[in-house]
């Protein structure tokens, strides 16, 4: 049996300064020849990473995989963080699974990015590209909903970066045949910043299922190094900016397995995730997802001004945002046009001088202006960014 080395590098590129943080996430790990002492060492493992990278640690990690099966995980720090302390407060089996919930005393290199807030993001259902669709049907039926699904579920974890928005089970007839790279059409740019507003959204996360089919012909390198019965898996993810429909992310994931999925299975099911196949997707999805966190956490919060009264100004975050009284805003007037050539453009006019919140709502804050700004001329719809 061959095995390949296979290193994912986790780097979380913000400045950071050193302060202690307690938290307590969640880690999960298969029961291997009823090995519980292995289990529970590697959800360990797995929930110290969760709390590891919700402090904004630098990670880098190598993972051995035979056939798609993890034999070796090894964690590098590459920064000052330090798990001063930890402890299992809870631990459950699950048929074959062990689920441990640990509470950690870390000393990591606290997020000093432009950005405190946290940002609403909303996953919209993976599309099939042209001919994937069949092959679905071949053992991995509802695939692209599982896997937005998976990611949905890994981005709740995180909400010092995100504040996730319920994901939508329709992908609005989107073309997506011209989202190629980090093009987008003037069709799609104009229909994703009117999608933004109606989910009340600053960022929506697409993706596509590139190709699931089976292993190429015999004599195929990739096909002997696997087996005979292996599988491909490969899915893009997009992120679009709602505010000004400007791609932020695309980037591709590829893997191949061993492919041993029983006929029939739910790839909702423990026993999917549990096979080569399975774990292969999942460090697809869990790499997807560090990368997307990477990528927004030190964007800075933008809103629309929804509400104007006489010298208060409504903006569309609050405290779901991780807005607080005393925060600053900007503020830029909109300008959205056509050019001659048909080309959508947005120009933001930024006045002169900050906004601070006066009062704070669950998803909607109170700016009013500072002290020598003049009569501003704000209009609904115009554009608040956070100081930081």
């Amino acid at each position: 049996m061959k095995k390949i080395l296979l290193t994912a590098v986790l780097l979380l590129i913000c400045s950071f300064s050193a302060v202690a943080d307690i938290i307590t996430t969640v880690g999960h790990a298969p029961i291997i020849n009823n090995n519980i002492a292995e289990a529970r060492n590697k959800a360990v493992k797995d929930a110290l990473n969760q709390a590891l990278l919700q402090t904004g640690a630098n990670i880098s990690y190598e993972q051995e995989l035979s056939n798609g099966a993890l034999t070796r995980d090894n964690f590098k720090i590459k920064s000052s963080s330090n798990i001063k302390s930890y402890n299992i407060v809870k631990q459950e089996q699950h048929d074959d699974y062990l689920i441990v919930t640990v509470k950690a005393n870390i000393t990591a290199r606290q997020n000093t990015c432009s950005s405190t807030h946290s940002k609403s993001i909303t996953p919209v259902k993976f599309f099939f590209d042209e001919g994937q669709l069949g092959e679905s049907q071949r053992g991995l039926y509802q695939i692209n909903k599982e896997i937005t699904s998976q990611i949905y579920g890994r981005l709740l974890q995180n909400d010092k970066v995100f504040n996730v928005k319920p994901w939508i089970d329709t992908n609005f007839k989107l073309d997506m045949r011209n989202m190629k790279g980090n093009e987008i059409s003037r069709q799609n740019r104009q229909q994703l910043i009117h999608l933004a507003k109606r989910l009340d959204t600053q960022y929506i996360l697409l993706g596509s299922i590139r190709d699931i089919s089976f292993a190429g012909a015999e004599g195929n390198v990739i096909t002997k190094l696997f087996g005979n019965d292996s599988r491909n898996i490969s899915f893009s993810i997009y992120v679009i900016n709602g505010f000004s429909g400007n791609m932020v992310m695309a980037k591709n994931y590829q893997g191949i397995a061993e492919w041993d999925v029983d006929d029939g299975i739910d790839v909702k099911s423990n026993n999917f995730w549990k096979t080569k196949f399975g774990k292969t997707l999942n460090q697809m999805i869990a790499n997807a997802t560090a990368d997307l966190t990477r990528e927004i956490q030190c964007q800075k919060l933008n809103a629309h001004i929804i509400k104007i009264d006489r010298n208060e100004y409504y903006i569309s975050v609050g405290e779901n945002n991780n807005v607080k009284t005393g925060d600053l805003f900007t503020v830029a007037l909109t300008n959205n046009f056509d050019d001659y050539q048909g080309h959508h453009r947005i120009a933001n006019t930024a006045l002169k001088g900050s906004f601070v919140v006066s009062r704070v709502f669950d998803n909607t804050a109170v700016l009013k202006p500072a002290k020598g700004i003049a009569d501003t001329n704000i209009q609904l719809g115009d554009l608040a960014t956070a100081v930081k």
